[in-house]
């Protein structure tokens, strides 16, 4: 039951500044009911009034609003109910540093904002002016929500999901795809050269790191997948490299598992140049296990780390790619950007591009051409030079 209480304003001053009596209003505190989108009990203060009266008129009209405004669905699961449940029933399936993507997109940006709603009171408006408050830009944290809202509909929460209607503006739906990401041609080549250069001036150190940089340059491997190389993966005889599994980082450390994805399990086929270093790389690291007391085998690791039967850190290619530019004239690029090299160099070679997806083990050509492909300024040139043929 709403209470009704008088309460006096501040005296006002007459002509002369002397005090005037204080003027009555009433006020009215009442409940109105659980909150539609959250269940949070909701009361309400309503003041100013000349006549209880009129208190009670407002209050009663405030109360219908209320129950009226929205379908009262408290009995729903909120929002995070709701992920806690989804990534319990699909952890099996997802991979341990993608997990920890979605882990993070939940937490940073969709439970903040959207933790408490019940998942049958939120509407499509809700989840659009969600995505036009983010400062995160790509499409992990929508794409984490709509899971969960599609999970909703599989269990009967809700009939339809919201975020179907729900649009990333053009500024949050792009990626940042930059000459910055890659090798032009030449500065792959000179890359090579500098590897070569570095690896006969001090073989070493640089022998292993030439190796490694080249096949990824060569392959356009994922870095989990050429740090989980081992020797049963090279098929000399008919310069085969067979990718079948990959190093993850998870919260226990570094650990092998699948590949990122099925499509991602691929044989890609080597080229002569490179099938040689890869021998003669072979032959360099059975000599120096011998020196150890101990035999190659077809189990042992492409590059190994510290310890001796131990796979190489998935940190330190990029380590080696840092070095590489601080002791030469080569722009620093990530390792991931080696890869982004080959698939445009090979696009900018005419190979098509659902042979470009095959060789990057893309389940889609769609990821293929909107992140990987770059336009190259030789390729917008010589479409210049086409199109300008055409009015002479």
């Amino acid at each position: 039951m709403p209470t009704y209480k008088k309460y006096e304003l501040k005296p006002k001053k007459d002509a002369k500044g002397n005090l005037k009596k204080p003027e009555v209003r009433w006020l009215v505190k009442g409940y109105l009911g659980e909150d539609p989108k959250t269940g949070i009990p909701k009361y309400t203060t309503l003041r100013g009034y000349l006549k209880q009266a009129d208190a009670k008129n407002a209050f009663d009209d405030a109360l219908y609003k209320f129950k009226h405004s929205e379908r009262h669905d408290s009995h729903k699961f909120t929002i995070d109910e709701a992920y806690n449940k989804w990534i319990k029933t699909h952890a099996s399936e997802i991979r341990p540093t993608t997990m920890r993507e979605y882990k993070s997109a939940y937490n940073n940006n969709i439970k903040p904002h959207l933790g408490g709603y019940f998942v049958g009171a939120i509407t499509p408006m809700d989840v659009q002016e969600w995505i036009n408050s983010l400062t995160v830009t790509g499409r992990t944290p929508k794409g984490v929500l709509t899971m969960i809202m599609d999970y909703a509909v599989i269990m009967g929460w809700v009939q339809v999901n919201p975020c179907l209607a729900a649009k990333l503006p053009r500024g949050k739906r792009t990626y940042a795809v930059t000459k910055d990401k890659r090798y032009t041609l030449k500065e792959a080549q000179h890359f090579i050269a500098v590897l070569n250069s570095k690896a006969s001036k001090c073989p070493e150190t640089w022998e292993r790191r030439r190796v490694l940089l080249t096949l990824v340059l060569a392959t356009g491997m994922r870095r989990g997948e050429v740090v989980g190389l081992k020797w049963c993966d090279v098929d000399f005889n008919r310069s085969l490299l067979h990718i079948k599994r990959a190093i993850q980082d998870t919260a226990d450390g570094e650990v092998v598992g699948d590949t990122k994805t099925e499509t991602s399990s691929r044989t890609i086929v080597l080229s002569p140049d490179v099938t040689k270093m890869l021998a003669q790389w072979c032959v360099t690291q059975a000599r120096d296990l011998l020196a150890e007391g101990r035999e190659i085998s077809s189990n042992q690791w492409l590059f190994t780390g510290q310890a001796a039967d131990g796979h190489l850190s998935l940190s330190t290619p990029w380590e080696w790619m840092k070095a590489l530019a601080d002791k030469s004239d080569l722009r620093q690029i990530s390792l991931h950007g080696l890869r982004h090299t080959k698939a445009t160099l090979l696009a900018q070679a005419e190979v098509d591009v659902t042979s470009i997806a095959a060789i990057l083990g893309h389940s889609s050509i769609d990821t293929t051409t909107r992140i990987y492909i770059h336009p190259t300024h030789e390729g917008q040139s010589e479409a210049e030079e086409v199109y300008s043929k055409l009015f002479k």
